[in-house]
């Protein structure tokens, strides 16, 4: 496993972006891009990066602090652990602490402000929003991180609330499963307007997306995912982030 680079681009990649900036451009309104938060607008490993160094320090681990967010390629937390270097037994040892440490803070408003923003990300939202569309983001965090949420929108200078046409839809509790409660919002999206396109970096929520919405152009970005073996739909578009679109 590697870790991903949001600067990668290719062809396909740039064509993908700027189509779906023309595709806003060219349509009527009211018009909808979805995005989602984590992995996709958003970096969290930092976040994680921060916990885990918390952990380290406060439980006489010390090499945790050499942790950087290149060390998380996905959500298993034995996995940065032993690409510092830890041995796997060591690991194994303190993972079930470092996991409940982890839980308790990564689920919470303040901690959501160590991400930061995917690069290039805020231009290419903004420059949907600029060509008239309406933005959601539709994010499986809870209503308990909405202000951690809605102050990292504004700190990288993202569309964020109470801007006209951005809508910021999150999980009334953490205990709802992600894809249900993005399905379940579908509805509500749809009474802001027509969805053309949309981004997720989990392929079960990209799935759901075209499944939602058959006629918008969905990308599944090839970030980081979750453990879960989804496999991304043959109708999805692919894009690595951010970089390189024509603004």
């Amino acid at each position: 496993m590697k870790s991903y680079d949001p600067f990668q681009t290719d062809a396909a990649h740039v064509g993908v972006l700027n189509d779906v900036l023309d595709s806003v451009q060219k349509a009527p309104a009211p018009k909808v891009v979805v995005f989602d938060l984590d992995s996709t607008v958003f970096d969290n490993r930092p976040r994680q990066v921060h916990i885990l160094r918390e952990w380290g320090i406060a439980h006489g681990m010390p090499e945790l602090f050499g942790l950087e967010r290149t060390h998380f390629v996905d959500w298993d937390l034995m996995t940065p652990l032993v690409r510092l270097g830890i041995a796997p037994e060591r690991a194994q040892a303190v993972h079930a602490d470092v996991k409940q440490f982890w839980r308790e803070r990564f689920f919470t408003s303040p901690y959501c402000l160590y991400d930061v923003a995917m690069p290039h990300a805020p231009h290419y939202v903004r420059g949907l929003h600029a060509r008239g569309a309406h933005i959601v983001y539709l994010t499986g965090r809870h209503e308990e991180m909405r202000a951690g949420s809605a102050e990292s929108l504004v700190r990288f200078k993202f569309p964020a609330p109470p801007e006209a046409r951005v809508t910021l839809l999150m999980k009334p509790t953490l205990d709802i499963p992600d894809t249900d409660y993005k399905k379940s919002a579908f509805e509500a999206v749809r009474g802001i307007g027509r969805v053309i396109a949309g981004f997720d970096n989990e392929p079960a929520h990209a799935n759901a997306l075209k499944e939602g919405f058959p006629e918008a152009k969905i990308v599944w970005l090839k970030t980081d995912r979750s453990p879960a073996n989804d496999v991304p739909r043959p109708d999805l578009l692919h894009a690595w982030g951010f970089a390189g679109a024509t603004l």
